[in-house]
């Protein structure tokens, strides 16, 4: 790949309002991983990379999803997009969707129990992590982590987020967040000058994210 970006750049709070399109153990079962698609507008920055945790030894996994999100797309035509059309388009959310968005995101807890119980048992330096989305969270105790481009991919998520070019930009586009409701002033906020958006620019996205579960 030519033009490789700096990689040691990036750190946690780049990957704010990135895409998951998987997550999980690598086939070694050591380390865990995330494969995500960002839009950061660094030169040859945005595209799909593979972000892996090393040394996981400690994880725990829950839902953010409220009880009659849970039972209103309980039924299998949520794990499949067509399906889901097929059947009407019912109101629940749709894992079907097969991403989910990283915000809040990716944050080390400074000062976590687990973390010191393990670096003191292992004598390794052992950090938590926390990763948010709009459906899950996932705790687990790592040691480090490195992150590779895999590609310029952009297509899911440049059709989610828009650069914020400069503040005049942030103040129109908050502006019209306030008349086009459905986007969240907050989520003009985020570090990485993105907005959503609006919903004249997304009308597929927001059926295909339902993120206001049950709305």
């Amino acid at each position: 790949m030519t033009n490789e970006p700096d990689l040691t750049r990036v750190d946690l709070e780049w990957l704010i309002d990135t895409a998951i399109l998987a997550h999980g153990f690598t086939p070694y079962k050591r380390d865990d991983y995330f494969h995500i698609e960002t839009a950061w507008q660094v030169e040859n920055y945005a595209g799909q990379y593979l972000v892996c945790f090393t040394h996981c030894y400690d994880l725990t996994y829950k839902t953010l999803a409220v009880k009659d999100t849970l039972l209103a797309s309980w039924d299998d035509c949520f794990i499949d997009y067509k399906e889901w059309e097929k059947a009407g388009e019912p109101k629940g959310y749709v894992w079907g969707t097969n991403w989910a968005n990283a915000y809040p995101g990716f944050s080390n807890n400074d000062n976590s129990t687990k973390a010191k119980e393990w670096t003191e048992r292992l004598g390794k330096v052992m950090k938590e992590l926390s990763v948010k989305t709009e459906i899950f969270e996932l705790n687990f105790v790592h040691h480090d982590w490195t992150i590779k481009k895999l590609n310029s991919d952009t297509k899911l998520i440049s059709q989610v987020l828009f650069p914020l070019k400069d503040k005049d930009d942030y103040e129109k586009t908050k502006t019209d967040a306030m008349i086009d409701s459905s986007v969240r002033v907050e989520e003009l906020n985020n570090k990485n000058g993105f907005a959503v958006k609006p919903n004249k620019e997304r009308n597929f996205i927001e059926k295909l994210k339902r993120k206001v579960f049950g709305n």
